[in-house]
């Protein structure tokens, strides 16, 4: 499983709107960690709430993503939690990468005014 969500990823950073940043973060004086973060906008086509796992829609192709448990979620910037987060929704999603691990660690929804 964790090995099909990686190579999906890695597809989809590859030819959607990813966008991806290289931060370095000193782990010890004179040593520095690599990191890799992106960014997907997209609408969520499924939640799974089993296996915490969302299914996002960037319009010209969907990817699979593990959303960690201390992601930072927040519907309207009110701070929200997994279980909120519904099907259709737009959202702006921030990766991060740690080791071969590659997760959701920011999720950002804005609902439409009714």
């Amino acid at each position: 499983m964790h090995v099909r969500l990686v190579v999906a990823i890695a597809l989809m950073l590859g030819v959607t709107g990813f966008t991806g940043t290289a931060n370095a973060q000193a782990s010890a004086p004179g040593a520095a960690a690599t990191q890799r973060q992106q960014e997907v906008h997209g609408r969520i086509a499924r939640v799974d709430e089993a296996q915490r796992e969302l299914v996002l829609d960037a319009g010209d192709a969907t990817t699979q993503v593990k959303v960690a448990k201390d992601a930072k979620i927040t519907v309207d910037g009110a701070s929200a939690k997994f279980s909120d987060l519904k099907r259709g929704e737009e959202v702006r999603a921030s990766l991060d990468r740690t080791g071969d691990e590659l997760q959701v660690v920011r999720i950002e929804v804005v609902r439409k005014a009714k």
